[in-house]
């Protein structure tokens, strides 16, 4: 007797290893693109990004920016994602290809938390898949 709720532990195992199976293809997909491109360099927001975190590695500071008046606060860039990158680069010597497998893991992250909630929805009865298909076909 399966009480609502209450899955079998088989069940909990199979879906702990296809959870597995899709974050280490999340994740090796993202590295074969590094490992595929190895000439890359970053321009626009990247570059910027980049460059905040290779002055915050080497000074501890944010670099100036050219959007506000000299030594004013900017709110341009959220801070959290260049000190994270800036902490890496101090880690690994500033290298593109360190930032880029940052994001391949934060990447990675992101597919488990839309899994999980994604899961959660469904478990609670929210998601019907009816909804996802055209008017006409339902």
């Amino acid at each position: 007797m399966i009480v609502k709720g209450h899955q079998p532990r088989i069940d909990r195992r199979r879906r702990r290893l296809i959870l597995i199976a899709i974050l280490a293809l999340a994740l090796i997909v993202r590295l074969a693109v590094i490992v595929s491109t190895p000439h890359f360099a970053p321009y626009g927001d990247p570059a910027d990004y980049d460059r905040y975190a290779h002055t915050l590695a080497v000074t501890g500071r944010f670099p100036p920016t050219g959007y506000a008046r000299p030594g004013s606060p900017t709110a341009f860039r959220p801070p959290a994602y260049p000190l994270v990158l800036g902490a890496t680069y101090a880690l690994t010597g500033s290298r593109w290809s360190s930032g880029r497998v940052l994001g391949a893991m934060l990447g990675t992250l992101t597919v488990l938390f839309t899994l999980l909630i994604a899961e959660g929805l469904w478990e609670r009865g929210r998601v019907d898949w009816r909804r996802s298909l055209p008017p006409w076909c339902g």
